[in-house]
């Protein structure tokens, strides 16, 4: 009787030593599946946080690019009073042979005037001045076209045919 029990108890205890291990390894291959999951939708959501930052840089770029166009922005009326102000802080005013209004482009908020301005008898110094001014003058101005020409009354002026945008916002 006394072996008979012992049979019956290591049978048993084989049995279920047997279920503990089936429910260890269907556990572990559950968990194993649910850590890849997890895994997959981490780098998921890094790629997507990645897009976001790089989303986000742009647009504190142009939101930084927006903001000096508008603290470029001063108080002129118009592209002619543009050129008006460049030329007669140069004192080239007499030089400046014609400005002629060219369009008017209207995008959203933010308008385009465009001039043209034929400028006679320059220097080399006067046109590095010229191009000069235009680039820091405190107004969002913008050399589209430029055209020298060497001038018919002497060899060492120029002619200078500019074509000027201005951009402002209403």
């Amino acid at each position: 009787m006394n072996l008979f029990l012992r049979e019956f108890f290591t049978h048993k205890f084989n049995v279920a030593l047997t279920i503990i291990l089936i429910f260890l390894l269907i556990t572990l291959f559950y968990f194993s599946k649910v850590i890849s999951y997890k895994k997959y939708r981490l780098q998921k959501l890094k790629k997507q946080y990645q897009e976001f930052v790089t989303l986000s840089e742009k647009y504190s770029s142009l939101e930084r690019k927006f903001l000096n166009l508008k603290k470029k922005q001063s108080k002129v009326k118009g592209v002619m009073e543009a050129v008006d102000k460049v030329f007669s802080t140069l004192g080239l005013k007499n030089k400046l042979l014609s400005v002629k209004f060219i369009a008017k482009k209207d995008l959203f908020d933010i308008s385009e005037e465009t001039a043209e301005v034929y400028i006679a008898n320059v220097n080399m110094n006067e046109m590095i001045n010229i191009f000069y001014k235009f680039k820091n003058i405190p107004l969002p101005i913008v050399l589209k076209k430029v055209s020298i020409l060497p001038s018919f009354e002497e060899k060492n002026l120029f002619d200078l045919n500019i074509t000027v945008s201005l951009i402002y916002i209403k």
